[in-house]
């Protein structure tokens, strides 16, 4: 293992786990819906929410 499999193993690793701590810190703020930008209006059923609806 050289260096460079080395820097691309820590990149890969602060990826997964900077997005796994932003999953997390959205469900404990109550987030329903982590994509949707109206997660909190709707109360987590983001499948009836309007901004889900094809136009």
């Amino acid at each position: 293992m050289n260096a460079t499999d080395v820097i691309v193993s820590l990149a890969v690793i602060a990826i997964v786990g900077s997005a796994i701590l932003y999953i997390l810190r959205a469900k404990k703020k109550g987030r329903g819906c982590i994509g949707c930008p109206n997660s909190d209006k709707c109360g987590g059923n983001c499948g009836s929410c309007s901004s889900n609806k094809v136009k």
